[in-house]
C-alpha cells in the first residue's frame, strides 16, 4: 500500500525544539517515514532521549536559537535540507500587570526572532535545497485568547 508519506523517504529534515513536546514527536514520526533527521534543542540530555525514541539515529545538534554563535554553529553543521520545521518555542504565562521586559524579550526572541533568523541564515548559506519546505508551527493561542498568555499569543 502506498503511503502519502512515501515521498518523504530519503529527505533530510531539521527539526528545532526536538528535545520535547511537538518537536520530539515530529522527529520520531519523520524518522519512521525514512526521513534523515537533524534534531536540535538546548537540552542535550533530552535530545538524547529523543534520539533513542527514533527509528534511525539522527544528527543531534545542541543549540540555543537565541544565541548568535549557537545559530552559526548549527548552520555550519547542516547541509542539504529538504525540510525545515520550526517547533522550538517557550510559554510565558503572566497577567498583563506582571509582565516584565525580560519575560517579553525571552518569548519574542525564541518564538518569533529565532525561527526567522535561522531560516534567513540557512537560505543565505544555501543549506535548503531548491523545492524544500519550511514549516513554522504556531499555537491555537495565536487566535484564541487565554488568560495570562498575552505574550505567548502575540508571538
Amino acid at each position: 500500500m502506498i503511503s502519502p508519506f512515501d515521498d518523504l523517504r530519503g529527505r533530510t529534515a531539521l527539526i528545532t525544539g526536538a528535545s520535547s513536546g511537538i518537536g520530539r514527536q515530529i522527529a520520531i514520526d519523520l524518522s519512521r517515514f525514512g526521513v534523515k533527521c537533524v534534531i536540535t534543542g538546548r537540552n542535550e540530555e533530552q535530545l538524547n532521549v529523543t534520539s533513542k525514541l527514533m527509528h534511525d539515529e539522527p544528527q543531534c545538534v545542541v543549540a540555543d536559537l537565541t544565541v548568535e554563535d549557537s545559530l552559526a554553529s548549527l548552520v555550519a553543521q547542516v547541509d542539504g535540507l529538504n525540510i525545515l520545521i520550526h517547533s522550538a518555542g517557550t510559554l510565558a504565562i503572566a497577567p498583563v500587570r506582571q509582565i516584565t521586559e525580560s519575560l517579553m524579550r525571552s518569548c519574542v526572541e525564541l518564538n518569533l526572532m529565532a525561527p526567522m533568523t535561522l531560516t534567513g541564515k540557512l537560505l543565505r548559506a544555501g543549506k535548503i535545497e531548491k523545492g524544500g519546505s519550511i514549516v513554522f508551527l504556531s499555537s491555537v493561542g495565536a487566535s484564541v485568547g487565554i488568560a495570562g498568555n498575552a505574550i505567548y499569543s502575540a508571538t
